[in-house]
C-alpha cells in the first residue's frame, strides 16, 4: 500500500524560467506553480529524471533552486524541486505568495 501525501496547492501564473540542466540552459514559461514544484510550457529536453538548475524571477525577488525533471509531454514538463535547507523552503514559499498575491484590482461597483 503507497503512503498518501498531500500535494500543496498549485496556482496559475506566468513566469519567465531558466532552466539548466546539464549544461544546457532553457528559457521556458512558468504557467504553475506550488512550493513542491512547477509545471512549465513544454521544453524541448528528452530526458526525464534528471536534476538540475532552475531560476525564476518576479517582482524584484529572484530564486535559484536544483530541481528534477520528473515528467515531460508534448505540451508541458513537470519539476520537482529538491531543498537543500529550511531556508530554501521557507524563500520559496514566500516567493509563491508574492506571485500568486491579487492584483490590485477595484472591487464591484454599485451604476446608477
Amino acid at each position: 500500500m503507497r503512503k498518501f501525501i498531500y500535494r500543496a496547492p498549485r496556482f496559475p501564473v506566468d513566469l519567465l524560467v531558466q532552466l539548466t540542466i546539464a549544461n544546457s540552459t532553457v528559457a521556458a514559461r512558468c504557467r504553475e506553480i506550488s512550493e513542491d514544484g512547477m509545471v512549465l510550457e513544454a521544453i524541448k529536453h528528452p530526458l526525464e529524471n534528471c536534476n538540475g538548475v532552475v531560476e525564476v524571477s518576479n517582482k524584484g525577488m529572484t530564486v535559484e533552486l536544483d530541481a528534477r525533471l520528473v515528467r515531460s509531454e508534448s505540451k508541458w514538463s513537470v519539476l520537482e524541486f529538491i531543498y537543500k535547507s529550511e531556508e530554501e523552503r521557507n524563500m520559496m514559499a514566500h516567493f509563491v505568495a508574492l506571485a500568486v498575491e491579487p492584483q490590485n484590482r477595484p472591487g464591484p461597483q454599485l451604476l446608477d
